[in-house]
């Protein structure tokens, strides 16, 4: 891939529940048997991560590596009844009508006014050109830092944020974790990867997410720019080269906190340009609107 292509901002993982009554479970199941049957010779598969549920179906959008996997029957009452995800990202329209098309179909028969979405997972990822090793980053309001280092003790993923909360950011370096598509792993390449569970509808992500509120908390600052400068004492910069510079900040008092964020910020590396974020999340709450329609014709 060419330098130019450089950033891209796009979904890298989506998952949401579908919540009907109980009184309609049945014939979507039945859907489900039918369908199944008719377009899936492998029939249920358990090459699956998430195990609170006791079915899983693999079922393909006309691509070898883009794929939906839909769960029925958890094991915990207390969760959905219905779980969508969609594997293989990045997707494109084609993908996105397919899905809607399969999931119209599984939700024959069953009134729309019976049926909402809810996003339990939705990753937005961002690529850019860069390393780890000459890159300091932080999240603002972010109290957590963990680090990954590879065996022979190079720095490959940042995370800040709790996994547990509703976002945290993760950054890494993509030779690292290897994409399943050779077209977007390249050496020098950073994936700035926002993962969120956002609790809304399919058509409410990208307003609850914020995109652009979210890169703005984003500081990604050059080593080598603040080691010359003298924004950093000889003390501070001896803890960010062996720490990071998150626990410099954290290490300061709140009033010395905001005064080295604001003296950093006019080093930090711009990520991308807000009119093609903006571009970019219209045309993502498109898709996922699309995705959404699931108003059935019954026949």
């Amino acid at each position: 891939m060419s330098e130019s292509s450089y950033p891209r901002l796009q979904l890298d993982a989506l998952a949401f529940t579908i919540r009907i009554t109980r009184y309609w479970f049945e014939t979507f199941r039945t859907n489900l048997d039918i369908f199944c049957s008719e377009n899936t010779p492998a029939g249920d598969s358990s090459e699956f991560s998430a195990s609170r549920y006791r079915r899983t179906v693999k079922i393909g959008l006309g691509c070898v590596n883009r794929v939906m996997w839909v769960q029925v029957n958890p094991f915990n009452q207390a969760d959905s009844p219905i779980r969508v995800e969609l594997k293989g990202h990045p997707y494109e329209n084609i993908h996105y009508k397919r899905a809607n098309a399969i999931i119209r179909t599984l939700l024959y028969k069953i009134p729309s006014d019976e049926v909402s979405t809810c996003v339990t997972r939705v990753d937005v990822a961002l690529d850019i050109l860069g390393s780890l090793d000459d890159l300091y980053c932080h999240k603002l309001r972010s109290k957590v830092y963990t680090t990954t280092f590879a065996q022979q003790g190079e720095l490959v993923c940042i995370r800040l944020g709790k996994s547990s909360s509703k976002y945290y950011l993760c950054v890494y370096a993509k030779k690292w974790k290897e994409s399943r598509y050779s077209h977007t792993t390249k050496p020098g390449c950073l994936r700035v990867e926002m993962r969120c569970k956002p609790r809304v509808p399919l058509t409410h992500v990208i307003a609850e997410l914020d995109i652009q509120k979210r890169l703005d908390n984003i500081l990604l600052i050059n080593r080598k720019v603040v080691s010359n400068s003298k924004v950093l004492t000889r003390s501070e910069r001896s803890i960010a080269r062996r720490f990071g510079i998150t626990p410099l900040i954290m290490s300061n008092s709140p009033n010395n906190k905001r005064q080295l964020i604001d003296r950093l910020k006019d080093y930090r590396m711009p990520l991308i340009a807000s009119g093609f974020v903006r571009d970019r999340c219209d045309t993502i709450h498109k898709q996922l609107c699309n995705l959404a329609k699931l108003k059935v014709k019954h026949r």
